[in-house]
């Protein structure tokens, strides 16, 4: 479940049902094959997408023509370009698929129906996009706050799956930092593996 709805909307009866009933009624599930992209930087990008299985990197290309990662979404979570949400704009970011996934999606304007439509589905929404503002900043702060050692623990606590799914220059451009530090960070604390 979207790690960003609290607890207490997800412990409320019949919350799991009612979600997994949209996610069936309203999104379209679709199976992606590695490398395929859910949205491309510098184009528009009309969808919401929500992860049943699979990982998914969401990435920017810098002036300088390197690859940043920004973030991943894994089973159980959403993934959108967020400046696209209010009003039709072009997406900063890129969403490619890293393994096998099953993917669901929904358009912005069907979105919004749904949300008018649903008191309780649009207070779930609130939640999901609250707590997708809140990363981001988050993340930025850690980039800039935390010690290299500090940023890798922090990952791999939160999310040791990360470090079995994707590769390590992903990783490393996520954490903000060279692949060999991430390769050493690794050898000391000995996770399960990076590709």
């Amino acid at each position: 479940m979207e790690r960003y709805i609290p607890d207490r909307i997800k412990r409320r009866v019949g919350f799991k049902k009612e979600f997994d009933t949209v996610l069936k009624t309203h999104f379209k599930l679709k199976k992606y094959a590695k490398g395929d992209t859910l949205f491309i930087q510098n184009e528009l990008c009309n969808k919401v997408f929500f992860i049943k299985r699979g990982i998914v990197k969401k990435f920017y290309i810098n002036v300088d023509g390197n690859e940043i990662t920004a973030d991943f979404a894994m089973e159980g979570e959403f993934m959108f370009a967020a400046n696209s949400m209010a009003k039709p704009m072009w997406s900063v970011y890129t969403a490619t698929v890293l393994e096998e996934s099953a993917i669901y999606s929904i358009s912005h304007s069907r979105l919004d129906s749904l949300v008018h439509s649903s008191d309780q589905f649009a207070q779930s929404a609130f939640y999901v996009l609250f707590g997708f503002l809140h990363k981001n900043p988050s993340n930025l702060k850690d980039y800039h706050c935390l010690r290299a050692k500090e940023r890798y623990e922090k990952l791999l606590h939160n999310c040791p799956d990360i470090f079995e799914r994707a590769k390590v220059i992903d990783i490393a451009s996520y954490l903000g930092l060279a692949p060999e530090t991430v390769s050493r960070l690794r050898s000391k604390s000995n996770p399960k593996s990076v590709k």
